[in-house]
């Protein structure tokens, strides 16, 4: 009804492009007498009221409501507000490329429907079935046919028809429409196959009906000819026991052109005389998680060894691996000893002097016992005698030792820029810090700890120090905040995000741009800015106080190359005047006590 009223009051001098509607809420169902008098119903539409003294240009409320049968009271349906798209010229720039970006975007997502959409829902789940809920639809609305699921996911791919509604009106007659109630009535009843296959059921058992529905577009040439056919792909995420979010979108069989897109549209279920069994009861809670409350922890490195899943890490193998980039570290480290034994280290820039520092520490540690995997002195000087050994796929990490090693002295003098080296080959630093990641137990340790605080406090808001590459941020948004493409409805990302907010920081935007890439799923949670934490963080535009939590991984910090050095409190210093007071970092602590090998994931969080 909100529609065609809305053509009617449309300006006739300009295309009809579609139709948008939001928070359209349903509040009463209406009972339509078999009666020679029917019933009186009025809608009635006003432009939206933005603020105390403006209405919207384009936004109008709508209201259905309805008079009982004395003609005393009247009772209100549904409300909602609706605004007309007109088209518009594309322009000398745009040449129409944005509305061929989008539609190809549309069909990308009705093919991945296609491919992912295989399994069947079994016979019991028919019209015929949906009556012994309470659900009986008329011969006009049972217009969904071919339905595929997507074996637990919680989707379905179904294939509506358009009814021949002209047949069963008086005298076969039938106003001009844009889309037919029983046309829409059908596509939104796809949700509850979406909802059957998340529960992996056959068939529903009980009434699963809408109450809210957040976003709505529907084309103004969405096809509307009897026969014709929709492809329509839903999805379904229960929230409650008794409730659902679900979306919905509808494709031209034919030509693949979309033609409804419906988001957000909350499900209630009903529970009615014939479903009600005075013989069976039901969980209120539709699943039962327990986490620790990781702020009321004492005992923190106990709780995560508790809580550390098994490892499928070949430890023998990695010792190997570690052993051998240990090796090309201490024959790269003395060659570079013998070859700028003769060099003024106060000519050298500052960080360079101190890197410089650093390599003679290591050198006078290689020959200490125990500093090394390498068994005893023997051992140690076969490994300098003997010649590198060349393995058929070497680790990013042997890579890198074997693309920085001889070039250290040149690095030292200014002669060659570490950085340019480390990122000039393609992925390697990607596959450097990935691999780092997935040694040992600590990302495993990582995972338990964010889901354990995640749990507790939903919405968090984040910042990460020295994001680099990205590697760390890509374990937190997979933890946290499941990937939004996997939801193949655009900007469909349900309640399942725990982030309110990410802030990717470091030192340099040079790693701003390939970060954006990697995560523009993630556009809408994410802030890409400048952090050096040598300076105050709030006279660089940070708020004080703001952040829940504050990671740093695998990073440099403060006049300092290990984050367990001597420094360390300069890099407790300068992240807490980002958190502020009332932060703690015993979780670090306890990552330290429970972690193995040499990765580090520093954080600080709330207290």
């Amino acid at each position: 009804m909100a529609l065609e009223a809305s053509k009617q009051i449309a300006d006739e001098s300009r295309e009809i492009r579609g139709f948008h509607l939001r928070d359209v809420a349903f509040k009463t169902a209406i009972h339509i007498p078999d009666t020679v008098d029917g019933i009186e119903y009025i809608l009635s539409m006003s432009e939206e009221t933005e603020t105390n003294r403006d209405r919207s240009p384009v936004w109008r409320e709508f209201r259905v409501s309805t008079c009982d049968a004395d003609g005393r009271s009247w009772t209100e349906h549904c409300t909602g507000l609706i605004m007309i798209e007109y088209g518009s010229d594309t322009g000398e720039v745009d040449e129409g490329r944005e509305a061929s970006a989008e539609s190809q975007r549309n069909s990308d997502i009705l093919a991945n429907a296609e491919a992912i959409c295989k399994g069947r829902l079994g016979t019991n789940f028919s019209y015929e079935a949906w009556k012994d809920i309470g659900m009986e639809f008329g011969p006009t609305f049972r217009n969904v046919t071919d339905i595929q699921v997507g074996d637990g996911r919680g989707i379905a791919l179904c294939t509506v028809t358009i009814p021949e509604v002209a047949k069963v009106m008086p005298k076969n007659f039938l106003h001009p429409h844009t889309i037919q109630p029983a046309t829409l009535d059908s596509i939104v009843q796809t949700f509850m196959m979406a909802i059957a296959d998340m529960k992996k059921i056959n068939r529903l058992r009980k009434p699963e009906l809408p109450t809210f529905i957040k976003k709505v577009w529907i084309s103004s040439s969405i096809p509307n000819t009897p026969g014709q056919d929709f492809k329509c792909f839903s999805e379904a995420e229960q929230i409650s026991a008794t409730q659902y979010l679900t979306s919905t979108t509808a494709w031209d069989a034919t030509t693949r052109k979309l033609g409804l897109k419906l988001s957000g549209i909350e499900t209630k279920t009903l529970e009615t005389d014939v479903t009600r069994s005075p013989n069976t009861t039901e969980d209120t809670c539709y699943f039962v998680e327990w986490q620790p409350v990781v702020n009321l922890l004492s005992n923190m490195a106990t709780v995560f060894q508790n809580m550390l899943p098994s490892s499928s890490l070949d430890l023998p193998a990695h010792r190997a691996h570690v052993k051998r980039c240990q090796i090309l570290s201490i024959r790269y480290i003395e060659e570079t000893m013998r070859a700028i034994k003769d060099i003024d280290s106060t000519k050298l820039s500052t960080h360079h002097q101190k890197y410089l520092d650093w390599l003679k520490r290591q050198a006078a540690k290689i020959s200490t016992p125990g500093s090394f995997l390498l068994e005893d002195a023997a051992a140690l000087d076969r490994a300098r005698q003997s010649p590198f050994e060349i393995v058929d796929q070497p680790s990013a990490q042997e890579e890198l030792l074997h693309k920085l090693g001889p070039k250290i002295k040149p690095i030292l003098c200014g002669e060659a820029d570490a950085l340019e080296l480390m990122f000039n080959d393609g992925d390697l630093m990607d596959r450097f810090y990935s691999g780092i990641s997935a040694q040992g137990n600590i990302t495993l340790l990582f995972k338990s700890f964010l889901n354990a605080l995640s749990h507790n406090s939903p919405g968090l808001n984040i910042i990460e120090i020295g994001a680099g590459t990205g590697s760390t941020t890509a374990t937190i948004l997979e933890v946290l905040s499941p990937n939004p493409a996997a939801s193949l409805l655009d900007g469909n990302i349900f309640s399942t995000s725990r982030i309110a907010n990410y802030i990717y920081t470091d030192v340099s935007a040079g790693f701003f741009k390939r970060g954006k890439q990697r995560f523009a799923d993630w556009a809408g949670l994410m802030e890409f800015k400048t952090l050096d934490i040598e300076s105050n963080p709030a006279d660089q535009g940070f708020e004080v106080g703001k952040y829940d939590l504050v990671v740093a991984s695998n990073v440099n910090f403060p006049d300092t190359s290990c984050w367990y050095s001597t420094d360390w409190p300069a890099f407790q210093g300068a992240s807490r005047d980002v958190l502020s007071s009332g932060y703690t970092d015993k979780c670090s602590v306890a990552f330290e006590e429970v972690g193995d090998f040499s990765n580090h994931v520093i954080l600080f969080m709330r207290d």
